[in-house]
């Protein structure tokens, strides 16, 4: 319909704008907290009362 224009239009945001920049990194540090405290879950001992 518009060639691909408003993508390039919302890419070009996405990467040159800050604020997305800083939001995927910690998207990226949640996710792997999350997968670490799934792990650590898996494998600890239920506590004893």
């Amino acid at each position: 319909m518009d060639d691909g224009k408003m993508f390039e239009a919302g890419a070009r945001f996405m990467g040159n704008n800050i604020i997305p920049r800083i939001l995927e990194v910690g998207l990226f540090v949640g996710f792997i907290l999350h997968i670490v405290q799934g792990a650590d879950a898996g494998t600890s001992k239920p506590e004893q009362t």
